[in-house]
């Protein structure tokens, strides 16, 4: 006998409510959810009732409910998705969420959806914002969420966000949200809207994406208002030697680095690198990159604040059919460091995704000696 839509919804909603009293969430528990709400046929249905549950503003278990629905009911999730932004009733702030949620699983978007579904668009994007905000300075996470966001929109629309970005904030919170920009960004516009926003920031963090600019750029323009902004900063008062490293060792410093793993090279000179980080409530956060020798970083994603337990697990399926080789701290940091700049040497499109993932490395020093690190990995037992 087949359930009534009461008792299917009734079902959907107590898996959800498990998920939400747990503590901390681990993957595990979404696992089981999506494996006990698989079960039910009709995906419409499960799809729309678990979209009713978002919120919009309640940034992790809104990122929670949105894995569910991907992974749940995704050939029904653009359908579905639409049934909510036609409603008059649903706040801005929801559709806005849905939108980037499209983006998320991979749907093509049309960068218009906001203005035809959003009644006050500059405000929901304010609102969007502030959320991303409020989280990026120690979460990679939440910083790709607000670049998923960003390069989802077209590009008037980014132009009103970046302005309405650097105009609403300041300090080192809007130096961190603009550089993983600078280095991602390919519109001219939008890239001196950037450099300039970081004169605004005030920041010791501003010095590192413009060296970096002024280093590989090859539009003049670029590297002469980078220079001229890194000029600015200094005679504004930032003269102290407060480099980034010394930024992050002071951010980092209830932390402590767990090492560099990569696997094997393939036959296509492409490797895998594994970087993780532990903090003092036990919690870890770690990211994976796949680098090619010429053209560095090809992909790159993460996870933040997993248990130890979860990280030795993805570590064991990582690595399962490779090899597993453990870097020194040091040397994992330049190997990183070199292929980064062979990618944008050989002018690869490197994911920004990468960028904001890496600064889990800022409180790491490279080994000077690059030549004589790689002779004694290749002899470094592999684990």
């Amino acid at each position: 006998m087949n359930e009534s839509k009461i008792q299917l919804r009734a079902n959907i909603l107590q898996e959800i409510s498990k998920l939400r009293s747990i503590p901390a969430l681990c993957d595990r528990d979404v696992e089981n959810c999506i494996s006990k709400l698989s079960k039910i046929g009709d995906k419409t249905f499960l799809c729309t009732t678990i979209l009713k549950e978002i919120d919009g503003s309640v940034v992790y278990f809104d990122g929670v409910l949105s894995i569910l629905a991907i992974n749940l009911a995704k050939d029904v999730l653009e359908k579905c998705v639409f049934s909510f932004l036609e409603k008059s009733d649903v706040k801005d702030e929801k559709k806005l969420f849905l939108i980037n949620l499209l983006t998320q699983a991979g749907i093509g978007v049309d960068p218009n959806l906001i203005h035809l579904y959003v009644k006050n668009p500059d405000e929901a994007i304010d609102l969007e914002t502030e959320k991303f905000l409020k989280m990026a300075e120690v979460n990679p996470e939440a910083q790709i969420d607000f670049l998923d966001f960003y390069f989802g929109i077209n590009e008037d629309d980014r132009n009103i966000l970046l302005k309405s970005v650097i105009d609403d904030y300041s300090g080192d919170l809007l130096a961190n949200i603009l550089a993983p920009l600078i280095y991602s960004m390919k519109n001219k516009t939008g890239l001196k809207m950037c450099i300039n926003g970081l004169l605004k920031s005030r920041s010791y963090l501003a010095y590192a994406p413009l060296d970096w600019l002024i280093e590989t750029s090859d539009d003049m323009q670029i590297i002469s208002l980078s220079k001229k902004i890194k000029n600015e900063l200094k005679m504004a008062g930032l003269r102290k030697e407060v480099t980034t490293f010394k930024y992050y060792k002071e951010l980092f410093k209830t932390s402590k680095p767990l090492g560099f793993y990569v696997s094997s090279i393939d036959g296509s000179s492409n490797f895998s690198l594994v970087f993780a980080r532990e903090y003092e409530n036990g919690a870890i956060s770690t990211f994976f990159t796949v680098l090619n020798l010429k053209y560095g970083p090809l992909a790159s994603f993460g996870f933040s604040n997993i248990s130890k337990s979860e990280y030795e697990k993805v570590l064991l399926r990582f690595f399962k059919d490779t090899d597993k080789i453990s870097l020194s701290l040091s040397f994992g940091k330049a190997l990183l460091n070199a292929l980064t700049d062979a990618g944008i040497k050989n002018k690869a499109n490197i994911p920004y995704e990468f960028f904001c993932w890496r600064q889990l490395t800022y409180d790491i020093k490279a080994s000077n000696d690059f030549s004589t690190e790689i002779g004694r990995a290749s002899c470094r037992e592999r684990v």
